[in-house]
């Protein structure tokens, strides 16, 4: 097993398998971390209902717009992380549709215009394969494979290895024995900010 990258991702969603391809076209060597040991491992992407949206408008809308609507529902935002949001949001669809995901527009509503095909179910239960997240998270999967880059399965981060104050690799257990990656980068895309609200605090709001 390679141990070596130049950026390395910790969490195999929609974020991180993201992040590893942009790397990839970007002629670094990526890898993805991902705790799951199934081919189609459970994470929140795969139990999305697929819709895009910023706020619970268009996400085609434009950065003004979203800006707007971002500062009208979030009091103590970043203005940097709003702007970023706001001016990349048409970027990240249209990225994605190169990737080879659909879109299709599931109602009139703002929010429902971008909606992944086809879309998740919307009664009880978690009807995800063939659908959504699952086939975004295949694709990616596969772009990310056929790139060069790897999703290394069953490996599961338990800390970061820090040199002089700098980062420089994750340590990892897979099968039960300690792994050290290094690397030039690491992307903390393991989802679990929304049960952190310190780290809300600290890094977003």
């Amino acid at each position: 097993m390679n141990n070596r990258f130049d950026l390395l991702v910790v969490g195999g969603g929609l974020a991180g398998l993201t992040a590893a391809n942009r790397g990839v076209q970007l002629g670094m060597t990526a890898a993805v971390l991902e705790k799951g040991t199934d081919a189609r491992y459970l994470c929140n992407t795969r139990y999305t209902g697929g819709t895009l949206h910023i706020c619970l408008t268009d996400i085609m809308s434009g950065e003004a717009a979203h800006v707007a609507s971002i500062e009208r529902l979030c009091d103590e935002a970043r203005p940097d992380l709003v702007r970023a949001i706001a001016s990349n949001a048409e970027r990240a669809v249209r990225w994605l549709q190169s990737e080879g995901s659909k879109f299709i527009k599931a109602s009139a509503s703002p929010h429902h215009r971008w909606v992944l095909a086809p879309p998740g179910r919307t009664r009880p239960g978690l009807e995800w394969e063939g659908r959504a997240g699952d086939l975004l998270l295949r694709r990616l999967s596969r772009n990310l494979n056929e790139r060069g880059g790897e999703l290394i399965l069953g490996s599961r981060a338990q800390q970061l290895l820090v040199e002089n104050g700098r980062c420089v690799g994750v340590q990892t257990e897979i099968d039960g024995t300690s792994h050290p990656f290094t690397t030039q980068a690491v992307v903390l895309a393991d989802g679990g900010f929304q049960a952190a609200p310190e780290l809300l605090r600290k890094h977003i709001a």
